[in-house]
């Protein structure tokens, strides 16, 4: 004997199981990758905020040893005015060591900025991260939305 033929009925409701089926595993993997996302947003966050402080910590750094040297400049400066002229050449040279000092934190100033490109990068990947996010709780979204409608029918 041949097997009976499903009704349309039948056949209407083994689809709609196979489709919730289909929509169950498409929203686990959804839920996975997106706790997934989650956890590489939270951690490209961490590693911004520490990146963040570390440049905050640096520029303060380098703005304090500026003003320093500054204050330095200011005083052999000052000293200079009251030397009398066979001492120039002894407070000329400290005024070139302070100056070739500059030199050395500017030279460290342009490698901050180069640091500094390197966590903008950090935060423009932790920015798609959070974008990748959004659009996958959207994606989630829709899909629950079709999972609740295929569910009523």
């Amino acid at each position: 004997s041949s097997p009976t033929p499903l009704t349309p009925s039948a056949q209407n409701s083994r689809l709609a199981s196979n489709r919730f089926l289909k929509l169950t595993e498409e929203r686990d993997k959804f839920q996975k990758d997106a706790t997934l996302l989650k956890q590489q947003a939270r951690s490209a966050t961490e590693a911004k905020n520490v990146a963040e402080k570390e440049k905050n910590e640096a520029i303060n750094f380098m703005e304090h040893q500026i003003e320093s040297l500054q204050e330095t400049l200011k005083a052999i400066t000052e000293q200079m005015g009251m030397v009398q002229i066979n001492e120039q050449a002894l407070h000329e040279k400290q005024l070139n060591d302070s100056k070739s000092n500059v030199a050395v934190l500017q030279k460290r100033l342009q490698q901050m900025a180069v640091v500094n490109e390197g966590l903008v990068e950090k935060v423009r990947e932790a920015t798609k991260n959070e974008q990748a996010m959004a659009d996958m709780k959207r994606t989630i979204a829709r899909t629950k939305s079709e999972h609740a409608s295929v569910v009523e029918s």
